[in-house]
């Protein structure tokens, strides 16, 4: 995976952001997702269909352990979760952190 340094500004995704420990925001982590840069700066209410599939694929094939970092990843590049996805993400986080 790819990491960067970045700053750790808030992004405005509060419900993400508050949940994670700031250890994790240190650095950004790619999950083979470098497509999903395209949609830097996108209100979560303003993904399109196509945008909106991109995002699926990648939450639903992903490790259930692996969706905390990944929302770690997105909101350090300023990647808005569709708000359509936002409820199922915190759904697997829970279970993972339930089973762990």
């Amino acid at each position: 995976m790819l990491m960067q340094n970045l700053s750790t500004d808030c992004c405005g995704q509060h419900e993400i952001c508050e949940r994670l420990p700031e250890t994790i925001r240190q650095n950004i982590e790619y999950y083979d997702d470098e497509e999903l840069d395209s949609y830097s700066g996108i209100a979560s209410d303003q993904h399109t269909e196509s945008a909106l599939e991109a995002f699926r694929e990648v939450l639903y094939t992903m490790q259930a352990k692996e969706v905390i970092g990944w929302l770690t990843s997105l909101q350090l590049r300023r990647i808005n979760l569709p708000d359509q996805l936002v409820d199922d993400a915190f759904l697997i986080m829970e279970e993972h952190i339930g089973h762990g």
